[in-house]
């Protein structure tokens, strides 16, 4: 075997400096040592590429996984072939249409239950489509698999401004079972950057809850800086049975109609929503004499009226009533001889036999 190095080190026309040198090294081994640095080179390149490979297999892994995710948080539950927002379209349209129509809707909302909440609740918010959205959508339209083919149209999809008025209809239907939902639709209406119709709606909702969502009522609804007080109030009226909450609320509500003497809107409000409860008389009764001195003359007019429905757990409101038989108002008057009538019809009779020929009592 001839002693001369092999023809791959001579092609070169200068020296390598990763090739060592073969000066003094037995020809057997000559071939390993410039073989050696070959090899190396070649595995490192093979691991760069298998750590780019799992990098790349990691990164559509974890790209499949948020795809699937929102897939499935965008694919509403159906019922019977449809899927939710038809149903709560269709709850809220009911006046309109068959009683067969509103017991279907409300059978398909009664079967889908809590798992209907988290679109709900999504609904409720009214928020601009994100401009990703579109784009994203055509893109993944031209990728040839049925999966991306219906993320695309769940993207595409634009949510109906009117679902989110709808979604009374199907929290009412739910009941207590949207117990869930308390905490979210408090941040609904806690959160400022909301607009008033989306507050407004997740008010509503509450209602729905029952007396759990009492203490969140109650708070917007004595809150000056809530815009959807009066909403809030009006819902805690409608609310039959409080229970041992019974008289927190009314000091609470009276409490706030004396810090708020000045707003109109808010008293005349609060005095309907009592007359509605008709619990406590002895804390909001003296709260709603002392309304008869009020400067804005609905608000009298509104106290007397409620005054008169409660009879004789009235009782103690019967001098302050007397005394606006004189009010300019005619519409004061009036509303104050009937309260005095049903409150006590002896004490009434004796004022007008006192009152002789007013014209306001001959009505």
């Amino acid at each position: 075997m001839s002693d001369r190095a092999p023809l791959c080190v001579k092609s070169y026309d200068r020296p390598l400096s990763n090739v060592p040198s073969t000066v003094g090294v037995p020809l057997r081994f000559r071939f390993y040592v410039l073989v050696a640095p070959c090899q190396s080179f070649c595995m490192r390149k093979r691991a760069g590429l298998l750590t780019g490979g799992a990098s790349i297999c990691a990164s559509l892994a974890i790209i499949a996984f948020v795809v699937s995710k929102l897939i499935s948080s965008s694919i509403e539950p159906t019922y019977d072939g449809h899927p939710l927002s038809h149903w709560v379209t269709r709850l809220s349209e009911t006046t309109y249409l068959p009683n067969s129509e509103n017991e279907k809707a409300t059978n398909a909302i009664n079967h889908i239950g809590v798992a209907a909440l988290p679109f709900l609740l999504k609904w409720i918010v009214e928020k601009d489509t994100p401009r990703w959205k579109p784009k994203l959508a055509r893109l993944l339209d031209r990728i040839p698999f049925a999966v991306t083919h219906q993320f695309s149209k769940q993207l595409a999809k634009t949510t109906d401004p009117k679902l989110g008025f709808a979604t009374y209809g199907a929290f009412k239907v739910l009941g207590k079972r949207a117990a869930p939902a308390l905490d979210d639709l408090c941040e609904i209406i806690n959160d400022p950057n909301n607009t008033y119709s989306t507050t407004l709606h997740a008010v509503w909702n509450l209602r729905c809850l029952g007396t759990n969502a009492l203490p969140a009522l109650l708070s917007v609804a004595t809150n000056r800086q809530k815009k959807t007080r009066l909403a809030a109030l009006t819902e805690i009226g409608t609310m039959s049975d409080l229970g041992n909450a019974t008289e927190p609320t009314v000091i609470a509500i009276t409490s706030c109609m004396r810090r708020d003497r000045t707003n109109a809107d808010y008293q005349l409000v609060a005095i309907r929503v009592l007359g509605e409860l008709k619990a406590a008389p002895q804390i909001f009764v003296p709260a709603l004499a002392s309304c008869l001195q009020s400067t804005d003359a609905g608000v009298r007019a509104r106290s007397a009226e409620t005054l008169g429905r409660l009879g004789s757990q009235a009782g103690s409101a019967i001098p302050a009533l007397t005394n606006v038989l004189t009010d300019p108002d005619p519409n004061v008057q009036t509303s104050a001889i009937l309260a005095l009538r049903k409150i006590a019809p002896l004490t009434f009779t004796d004022v007008v036999s006192r009152a002789g020929n007013s014209p306001v009592f001959s009505r």
